[in-house]
């Protein structure tokens, strides 16, 4: 492991990578986003079908069995991360945003050597003690799903830092893919919890080996030349570690925690159920989520070249999350609970409302998820801790609560409560520091009120309707789509008329004509 740092003629290299103005980050991050939205798609449509085959392979408690170890794990590996990857993207794209190459590179290869020395020993042994296979099966899913991607996981954060999400996203897609098929492979041949996830590890591990090719040289070579963890810049640190401890947390309220309680609780029946509704959530609400990639390197960079465009790009931002999530929310939820038992069998039965209000907590934390990447861009990790402290307060006073008086809802009101807790105090936090008024900013995130408002009355009256599953589910999400339309067109909400254009740029030229017609239908605000 070698000492880092360069040369200071680094720059000058003939392959130094040059920096970028406003127009190449908005560019940049508008390709990210087409591309990301083109893998959403994609691996939306591939995880429900693999989910689908999962729980009805497994069944209740071995579903539960794959969600529970995923859990326990990604916490452990954010833990043992301590803030280490927020920090570097940070660092490394406000450096390359100004041409600092050799900051970057000094970064990306200091950051490698904390993963190898720290990390990789961490999550290892959690595994060992928590994952129960043979032992060739445990050689493998340490060896390339821990090592080898520590070894290559500084790959992905040079892309960011490059602003080439949409590489990004390319990569993601095959990667996916082959997860999925080796996911599929595992739980037929074996049938086995454990070893579908350690099929899901070990394949997945692939992601940082194939995307190197696109790193530019200079930063490939940092990424190959891990250093001491020692000589990062002035406030990494100071940034790093509130906001590591932060995600920890946040991961505590985002991660289906509670399939971890009701798990140790012994309920493992409840497990499989809430972490079912919340993995179908998680895939309806995906497309939107998936967006928040490409912006927070924008964001980033976008304060360090032009400060007083962001409150103008925070309250676009706002808008436009809250709408289009909240489309997701009125047509897309009432549906998929109402097909919930037929899709993956009558075991799972009791999650449809379950799916319903994780769902709509999912909404909540999907709208205002794009706030982080102003929070972040502006190294605000002790505010991002705060923030998330409170929630997980919230969360683990509920679940200790509850959990024994209400069993599965007990985990579920739970869940919903940090949510709402964290994202509450996350908008007023970002609306005060962008100088809009909150009264503005609550106007802004209004149609997920009515979005939420329209599901709900919807599900209500067609889960019970005498159309049959599959024509209630049909009416649900004409229904659904019609009351929240016309509730934003009553109530002046939704895009205002100068988001249209701004949000179509991220669209290919094909499908313009159709998301214009779209957009329209959805811009009635008036400001």
């Amino acid at each position: 492991m070698g000492t880092g740092g360069t040369g200071p003629g680094q720059d000058r290299e003939p392959d130094a990578v040059p920096p970028l103005d406003r127009g190449e980050l908005q560019a940049r991050a508008l390709s990210g986003v087409r591309w990301t939205a083109v893998h959403t798609v994609v691996s939306v449509g591939l995880g429900f079908g693999v989910n689908i085959l999962l729980a009805r392979i497994l069944g209740v408690v071995d579903y539960g069995r794959v969600a529970y170890l995923t859990t326990v794990i990604t916490i452990a590996g954010v833990i043992a991360e301590l803030g280490l990857g927020m920090a570097v993207v940070q660092f490394g794209t406000k450096a390359h945003a100004v041409g600092q190459t050799e900051v970057v590179r000094s970064i990306l290869s200091r950051s490698q050597g904390f993963r190898l020395l720290l990390i990789a020993p961490v999550v290892s042994l959690t595994v060992l003690l928590v994952v129960r296979v043979d032992p060739l099966l445990m050689a493998l899913a340490i060896g390339f799903g821990i090592w080898l991607k520590a070894a290559l996981s500084g790959t992905p954060a040079a892309l960011t830092i490059e602003n080439k999400t949409a590489q990004l996203a390319k990569n993601a897609m095959l990667v996916n893919l082959l997860t999925q098929v080796g996911v599929v492979i595992a739980a037929l041949t074996s049938q086995d919890a454990d070893t579908v996830w350690i099929s899901r590890v070990t394949v997945g591990a692939l992601g940082v080996v194939l995307a190197l090719p696109y790193v530019s040289r200079s930063y490939r070579r940092a990424v190959l030349h891990p250093a001491l963890p020692r000589g990062f810049p002035a406030g990494f640190w100071r940034y790093a570690v509130p906001a590591g401890v932060a995600s920890i947390l946040g991961n505590l309220i985002v991660s289906r925690t509670e399939v971890a309680f009701l798990t140790w609780s012994g309920d493992t029946a409840s497990a499989g159920l809430f972490a079912l509704a919340f993995g179908v959530a998680v895939h309806l609400f995906s497309p939107a989520q998936a967006l928040v990639g490409p912006l927070i390197p924008a964001i980033s960079g976008l304060r360090e070249v032009d400060r007083a465009a962001v409150s103008r790009a925070l309250r676009r931002t706002m808008r436009a999350s809250a709408t289009l999530t909240a489309l997701l929310v009125a047509g897309g939820l009432a549906p998929l609970a109402i097909l919930l038992e037929p899709i993956y069998g009558a075991q799972f039965a009791a999650a449809a409302p379950v799916l319903v209000a994780l769902g709509l907590g999912a909404g909540v934390a999907t709208a205002g998820a794009p706030l982080f990447a102003f929070i972040q861009a502006r190294l605000a990790g002790g505010a991002v801790l705060k923030l998330n402290l409170l929630a997980v307060i919230v969360n683990l006073t509920l679940i200790l609560t509850l959990l024994p008086l209400l069993g599965l809802w007990g985990a579920v009101i739970a869940n919903l409560a940090g949510l709402l807790v964290r994202n509450l105090l996350l908008l007023v936090t970002e609306a005060r520091d962008a100088q809009v008024p909150l009264s503005t900013a609550l106007v802004d995130m209004a149609p997920l009120l009515v979005g939420s408002a329209a599901c709900l009355l919807v599900y209500g009256i067609t889960r019970t309707a005498p159309f049959g599953l599959v024509g209630s589910a049909a009416v649900a999400a004409i229904a659904g789509l019609l009351a929240y339309t016309i509730g934003l067109r009553l109530l002046h909400l939704g895009l205002a008329a100068t988001d249209e254009a701004a949000i179509e740029a991220g669209v290919s030229a094909g499908l313009r004509p159709v998301a214009s017609r779209m957009l329209r239908v959805l811009s009635h605000r008036r400001d």
